[in-house]
């Protein structure tokens, strides 16, 4: 991108004073101002006739000799001509900037900024502006050079003061695009890309604005393009139209909770990837995103399927790895998740990756690298972090996340105690913050605290609002289960499964699914006694077997049958014994009742196994 400056050169004359009358120069003093003015305006016309260097030597020496504001100001624009603005800038190392010409502001910023010197190159820009707030280029370098430091609202400040005092034009259009690509301002480049298309309908620039149009989601800026001019397209272009628009829901469905969203994207890329050629660039970007969409949207079915596709792919980009990594925690392969996260977290850094890292640690059992990471991650996070101004401090939200897993991660050590008491203390300094109070109703239900745990959950259920609630009302669920508590709990399921994904759902149905599945149950003991003394009783095996098989549950209740087998040897002679009965259990919340009936069976060697309990 070429940036155009304004600058003096050779056929250009800087700004000097006032003519001097040469009738009254042999009366002056040498020393006065009219004899140097009358120096230095010779010099100047000795320097456009091509004695520059000569010139510049000149007024380097009166310059030094007069230390005059006029003289410095003509000694710039001399060095400026000669191509010697390093010299220049040494001139003014400090100087008053008040007695300095426009011109001479802007040759002097702009050799700090070409010295990326940004910061000093600011303050000379600044003075011109605040000497003639209508010089364009002033604006534009300011813009620039703020930019080029980070700061991005200065840089936006200066950028739409330029864009006040320049028409529009090609020079004005990419002078603000490259400022937007420094700013890496995917928005701002959208609107400067508009005007432009608008002033200048060529096929660069609406390529350019319909590419930038799709990789921020606007896809009707797109398809007016494609509309207008088809002519720029063949059939192949129009499907990254059609990719753009898929991903786009992807992205947003993920980010908006909204899983229909998320799954009409992934059909549009699969119905996409049966119509685009194999050959297509764009076919690996469908087999990546397909899959990365279906990790997001928990189909780990159908992304397991698609593994393969990725297997002989190279370069594969770091979201579909993290996506991968993701499908293998979900499918209780932590090995190879620890592999992928450990690399991605080792080239960024990133938090995020970080306690993904940690959670795979501790799957995979790694429990000496879960601690040491998660301490690692809590010793790098800064407790407070400065607001988007600079202006105060506010807590940093990773450090909190942080401090919560790490007390999390003393209840999974077993001192639940612990862990409750420091949830506790962490409630005291942000009692408004519902994942604590979900976390330490974690820690209650896993010390059989039932009430307590309820009472937390609700707590921070009533702080959250739309489907933000579910983990608060499926942990209440759990609570429920857990306690025996039967009385209305499927229709509760069911009403979180009509109000949630299923996706979300899938743990407290598998939950369900084994609360009230038939089983049975099976137990085997043998016992084996030795007497050596003669003449005494020998009992040397004892067999014992027994199995109940239980019924679906219903409403809490379920049938059960009961089988019991002893098989024994007592003075050489075989004895067998068996008990078979029926038997329920029944639940009226807080009260349950377990009754069973039944007798020996007729075969039995020893008919004392009856009864009822």
């Amino acid at each position: 991108m070429h940036i155009c400056w304004q600058a003096l050169c050779p056929c250009t004359s800087p700004v000097l004073a006032t003519p001097v009358d040469e009738s009254q120069s042999s009366a002056v003093d040498p020393n006065s101002q009219t004899v140097i003015d009358q120096q230095r305006e010779q010099l100047v016309i000795a320097a456009r006739n091509g004695n520059l260097q000569q010139a510049v030597q000149e007024m380097t020496r009166l310059y030094q000799k007069t230390e005059d504001s006029k003289v410095l100001n003509d000694l710039i624009a001399l060095h400026s001509w000669n191509g010697t603005v390093g010299s220049a800038l040494s001139l003014c190392f400090p100087c008053d900037m008040k007695t300095l010409t426009e011109d001479s502001l802007e040759v002097l910023a702009k050799g700090h900024r070409n010295r990326q010197d940004f910061e000093t190159a600011a303050e000379f820009y600044t003075q011109l502006n605040n000497k003639n707030p209508d010089n364009a280029d002033g604006w534009l370098g300011l813009a620039l050079v703020n930019a080029e430091i980070g700061e991005d609202i200065n840089a936006q400040k200066a950028i739409a003061n330029y864009r006040e005092l320049t028409p529009a034009g090609v020079e004005r259009f990419e002078n603000e695009l490259y400022i937007m690509t420094v700013l890496n301002d995917k928005v701002g480049e959208l609107g400067v890309l508009q005007d432009y298309y608008k002033y200048s309908d060529n096929r660069d620039i609406g390529l350019r604005l319909y590419k930038t149009a799709l990789d921020l989601g606007a896809s009707a800026a797109a398809k007016n393009i494609a509309r207008e001019h088809p002519e720029w397209f063949t059939d192949i272009d129009y499907y990254w139209l059609e990719y753009y628009q898929a991903t786009l829901n992807i992205r947003s469905g993920i980010k908006s909770y909204r899983t229909n969203v998320l799954n009409q994207g992934i059909q549009q890329l699969q119905d996409l990837a049966d119509t685009v050629p194999e050959d297509h660039p764009l076919s690996r970007n469908l087999i990546l995103d397909i899959f990365y969409g279906l990790v997001s949207a928990k189909r780990y079915e159908e992304a397991t399927a698609r593994l393969p596709e990725l297997e002989p792919l190279e370069n594969i980009p770091p979201y579909v790895e993290e996506a991968k990594a993701d499908l293998l925690i979900a499918t209780r392969k932590p090995f190879g998740a620890v592999d992928i996260y450990s690399r991605l977290y080792a080239a960024t850094q990133d938090p995020l990756l970080g306690r993904k890292l940690y959670y795979a640690h501790m799957d995979a059992e790694q429990y000496e690298a879960g601690t040491a990471l998660l301490n690692r991650l809590l010793e790098s996070e800064p407790t407070k972090r400065w607001d988007f101004t600079g202006s105060f401090r506010l807590n940093n939200e990773t450090y909190q996340q942080l401090r919560e897993q790490s007390i999390l991660h003393i209840a999974w050590s077993g001192d639940l105690d612990t862990a409750e008491a420091e949830f506790r203390s962490a409630l005291i300094e942000a009692p408004g913050n519902p994942w604590l109070w979900m976390d330490r109703g974690n820690v209650e239900r896993w010390q059989g605290d039932f009430t307590a745990a309820e009472k937390s959950y609700q707590r921070a259920e009533s702080m959250l609002h739309g489907t933000s609630r579910a983990p608060a009302q499926r942990s209440l669920w759990i609570t429920q289960l857990e306690k025996g508590d039967w009385r209305g709990l499927n229709e509760q399921r069911q009403k979180l499964n009509a109000t949630y994904p299923a996706a979300d759902q899938r743990n407290i149905n598998q939950r369900w699914k084994e609360a009230t599945a038939p089983f049975l149950v099976t137990e085997i003991s043998r016992m084996r006694t030795e007497n050596d003394a003669p003449a005494q009783t020998q009992n040397s095996e004892d067999w014992r077997h027994e199995t109940r098989f239980y019924s679906s549950r219903w409403e809490g209740q379920r049938l059960y049958a009961h089988d019991q087998r002893l098989y024994g040897e007592w003075d050489n002679r075989d004895l067998y014994a068996r008990y078979t009965g029926l038997g329920a259990e029944l639940s009226w919340y807080p009260l349950s009742l377990d009754i069973e009936g039944g007798g020996p069976a007729e075969n039995s060697t020893i008919n004392s196994i009856s009864g009822v309990h």
